[in-house]
């Protein structure tokens, strides 16, 4: 572990962080996992409106 110096404050930060401890600058880009955490989120929300959509659907041509 090094120290670099955070391009928006100039302050020491570790070189492991992901953004500046002391202004909040983001030192790397956002890991790879973000997008894919994303796209599972909105399937999730497909798959529970479709479901939601089928059971409203029979429930409403019960009557």
């Amino acid at each position: 572990m090094a120290l670099t110096h955070c391009p928006e404050c100039g302050r020491e930060v570790s070189d492991l962080a992901a953004a500046c401890i002391h202004c909040g600058y983001p030192l790397r880009a956002t890991a790879p996992m973000t997008f894919w955490k994303t796209v599972g989120a909105i399937l999730c929300a497909l798959a529970i409106w479709t479901v939601a959509g089928f059971l409203l659907a029979s429930l409403l041509h019960a009557f």
